[in-house]
């Protein structure tokens, strides 16, 4: 009885380090979406029936303790529209259109933005192929906009471009699965993660502010080693 039961446990103790692995270093592909729901202009940019920004971009990671890694990711993302003005006349202040009957004018209207995030990661291996997670980081978002009556032109007079950053935060809770490679010294990962983004509203000077806060969806394929 005594040898099974010492049998038992050295077999438990072999087993700790396969399945409670500290965090690894980590770099993956990102495919996602950030969402716009709260922006009150976000439809001038974005016709397609989404209040969503499609992005994609990469994440690293380095191990720093047990379970926890520092990461940091970039992911780009873009959408614009083409705005049609009806009537005999249009004007703003930056805009002076004179059309008759059916020769609608069109305005080109495009958002792009580029995210730097900077935080850390902390997960509880399940077992050696699941590994559920928690992320908080730091954001820094630079945002452009771009109105422009006449897009095949790279100097047109009408054309307006202001770009503006926004500090902000972002927390995300996921799973990843992972394939060990190579007596586990590394492994395949894939992983997916939702979570909630804030910032700042962005404030393009005269053409307003865009509000930058809604829900974060990332998938990612990478490796772990």
């Amino acid at each position: 009885m005594k040898r099974t039961i010492h049998t038992i446990a050295a077999i438990g103790l072999l087993a700790v380090p396969a399945t409670a692995s500290a965090a690894d270093h980590e770099l993956s592909l990102e495919l996602g979406s950030t969402g716009y729901a709260a922006a009150e202009h976000w439809a001038l940019f974005n016709d397609n029936g989404y209040d969503t920004l499609p992005t994609f971009g990469l994440r690293a990671g380095f191990a720093v303790h047990d379970r926890v890694a520092v990461i940091a990711g970039w992911h780009h993302g873009r959408t614009g529209t083409r705005l049609e003005l009806s009537g005999e006349d249009y004007y703003d202040e930056s805009y002076y259109y004179d059309y008759d009957g059916d020769d609608y004018a069109t305005m080109g209207m495009a958002y792009y933005a580029n995210e730097l995030t900077l935080g850390a990661k902390a997960d509880w291996p399940v077992t050696v192929w699941f590994h559920p997670y928690a992320t908080i980081s730091g954001v820094g978002l630079l945002s452009k906009i771009r109105l422009d009556d006449d897009t095949g032109e790279d100097d047109n007079l009408n054309q307006l471009t202001r770009t503006a950053f926004a500090p902000g935060a972002q927390a995300t809770g996921g799973v990843e699965f992972r394939i060990p490679i190579s007596h586990n010294t590394w492994a395949l990962a894939s992983h997916v993660e939702l979570g909630y983004q804030y910032a700042i509203p962005s404030s393009y000077d005269e053409l307003g502010s865009l509000a930058n806060r809604g829900l974060v969806f990332k998938w990612g394929l990478g490796a772990r080693f």
